[in-house]
């Protein structure tokens, strides 16, 4: 499933927006490489990648939010915090050899990421500075 970035998607942080971008652009090229049979040669890409975003885009999107003094941050957080959770067991997860299923999983992760929190749990964020900033 290819999904591509919208204004509709912006919350209206440049910082934050394009940090956004950079994840849809990841996910499209797993995505890509995976059709092609090749996305074992990505993995550790895409972990170090997750690893990035976890430790830089969630802070500083959780910095915004107290900025912002946003009503769902705590709620937010403990989203962040499992997303989190679940990349560090993955990148402790110690692989000697990376399967189909290792794949489909950061795959399904990424995905899910991305229609459930970004288009939905992070929009609201973009809904609440359009209507109160």
């Amino acid at each position: 499933m290819f999904i591509e970035w919208s204004e509709l998607l912006a919350i209206g942080v440049d910082e934050i927006d394009e940090e956004h971008k950079a994840i849809i652009e990841k996910f499209d090229d797993l995505y890509q490489k995976m059709r092609q049979g090749k996305g074992h040669e990505m993995y550790d890409e895409i972990i170090g990648f997750l690893d990035d975003y976890i430790n830089t885009h969630l802070e500083h999107e959780e910095a915004y939010q107290r900025e912002i003094k946003y009503p769902d941050y705590e709620s937010h957080k403990a989203k962040h915090d499992e997303f989190r959770k679940i990349v560090q067991e993955i990148k402790d997860d110690d692989h000697d050899e990376i399967t189909h299923k290792d794949l489909l999983e950061v795959n399904q992760l990424m995905k899910n990421w991305l229609l459930n929190h970004i288009m939905e749990v992070d929009a609201a964020i973009g809904k609440f500075v359009k209507e109160k900033l």
